[in-house]
């Protein structure tokens, strides 16, 4: 019969207490526990998972059994000494390791070229049919910023020193600008200032000795007509920034003749008919600018060797006599000095021993060729490299109306055939013409390469007017063939 309480619970007509389970004052025999086993559902489910452990504790003996036996017959099996401590050898990390990897590092690389990639090949970058290398375009940069500084000073009645001048150039212009910088602007432009050295007070300075200082002074061509009262304006300043651009330009150009000699056959340009470098022509190749000789400080002694170092340590102190040994050697040792840069801008020709590299790399591809056709295959290559760099800005613009005239043609023909009539308003044909072609051109341009094929071939666009309205008539005579074969022909002779 079920209890009423609720905190137990009953089994087999038996009443189980929670507070008896919880306590652990319940106390079974062997004989129930027995008789509870006996009498429950799942006695074969039990009787079946105790009879699987013992045929798997049997399979283990006779597993250990036969390990055993194989092992005392087998008496020849080397056995392992009993050791207490494990050595392993783990190889070091490659950084550390005394073998030199091939690879190079970026820096490495980076030093042993000559120049970053965005410097050599810079020229490729720019638009101007003549590119001058980076190099100087840097120095005409720096040249701009200068003269807008020195400007500034010189209008302001300043003295300007170069101590004075270098920082305002380098926070203009965002570049380093040294004294080499302006070595190399006196070397192209030897016109644009006056420089010498002069005493100036420096207020700042700790000391009340004047010191030399390099003075630079603009040479202005407005100083006569301003009644003592020089300025630099803003057109004199465009036009010695120009004349700048030119004289690096000119010596580009000297570079460039000297290389035109050294090809095979030799190309000779008339002068002002340069409109472009050769394609050969390494611009970002070309030298860096020589240094002009500045004017230097007064009694200004310099060390410029080792025997001149012994000689001032003499005079002052008595030196340690290991020192004076080494000096000595030192100054035995060099009697030459180097010597300082040329005044006038120079570009010498390429040594003798260095031949001129031939327009055929490899000769042994030419093995069999008459010379006659190589000469005549080299004054083609010479002939057609001259006219590329003499053409002018209007040929090329001639040149590209003629290579656009074929796809303007079908697209005329094109509007007439679906308009089915003989000649349309001007206006008209202009807007539909613009709507096909391929590239974004004005009505004025459009008219203007019009006109041109009607001068190209007559007699099949012609123009008229009927009451103050243009037309354009297209003749139905003519063969589209032959006018797209004249068009193309017209197109590669120009």
């Amino acid at each position: 019969m079920a209890c009423d309480s609720l905190t137990c619970w009953c089994e087999n007509d038996e009443c189980w207490h929670a507070d008896d389970a919880t306590s652990g004052v319940m106390e079974l025999s062997l004989g129930d526990i027995k008789s509870k086993l006996t009498r429950s559902a799942r006695l074969a489910e039990l009787k079946a998972s105790l009879a699987r452990f013992d045929e798997g504790r049997n399979k283990l003996v006779k597993i250990e059994e036969a390990k055993q036996t194989l092992l005392d017959s087998n008496s020849t099996k080397p056995q392992l000494a009993q050791f207490s401590t494990i050595q392993l050898e783990v190889p070091s990390s490659p950084s550390k390791s005394p073998m030199k990897s091939p690879m190079k590092s970026p820096q490495k690389c980076l030093a042993g070229s000559r120049s970053p990639a965005f410097q050599r090949y810079s020229s490729l970058a720019q638009s101007e049919k003549l590119p001058l290398p980076h190099n100087y375009r840097h120095l005409a940069e720096l040249f701009r910023c200068m003269e807008g500084v020195v400007s500034m000073y010189f209008n302001r009645k300043e003295i300007i020193t170069f101590r004075k001048l270098q920082p305002s150039v380098q926070n203009m212009g965002h570049k380093n600008f040294t004294i080499n910088h302006l070595a190399q602007i006196v070397t192209v432009f030897p016109e644009a200032y006056s420089l010498k050295q002069e005493k100036v007070h420096s207020f700042a300075s700790p000391t009340k000795h004047d010191k030399y200082h390099l003075v630079i002074l603009p040479v202005l061509k407005s100083e006569d007509n301003n009644l003592g009262k020089p300025s630099m304006t803003p057109s004199e300043m465009n036009e010695r920034q120009q004349r700048f651009f030119k004289n690096l330009l000119d010596i580009v150009k000297k570079h460039h003749e000297i290389f035109l000699q050294t090809l095979n056959p030799p190309i000779v340009i008339p002068a002002g008919m340069l409109t472009r470098w050769h394609p050969e022509f390494a611009v970002d190749q070309v030298p860096d600018l020589p240094r002009a000789p500045l004017p230097q400080p007064p009694n200004l002694e310099k060390c410029s060797s080792a025997k001149d170092v012994l000689a001032k340590a003499k005079q002052l102190i008595s030196c340690n006599p290991r020192m004076e040994k080494a000096l000595a050697s030192v100054a035995q040792s060099n009697t030459g000095l180097p010597q300082s840069t040329t005044d006038n801008i120079t570009v010498d020709p390429p040594a003798p021993n260095n031949p001129p590299t031939p327009v055929f790399k490899n000769m042994q591809l030419l093995k069999g060729i008459p010379n006659s056709l190589l000469e005549k295959v080299r004054a083609k290559q010479a002939a057609k490299a001259m006219e590329a760099m003499t053409r002018t800005k209007e040929q090329d613009n001639e040149a590209i109306q003629y290579a656009r005239l074929p796809e303007i043609a079908r697209i005329l023909r094109c509007v007439f055939v679906t308009e089915k009539k003989g000649s349309l308003p001007l206006e008209f044909v202009l807007e539909k013409v613009n709507n096909s072609y391929r590239s974004s051109l004005s009505h004025r341009e459009l008219e203007e390469h019009i006109k041109l094929l009607a001068k190209a071939v007559p007699g099949w666009v012609s123009f008229d007017h009927l009451l103050k309205t243009e037309y354009l008539k297209l003749s139905k005579k003519g063969d589209m063939n032959r006018v797209m074969n004249r068009l193309n022909e017209l197109a590669s002779s120009k």
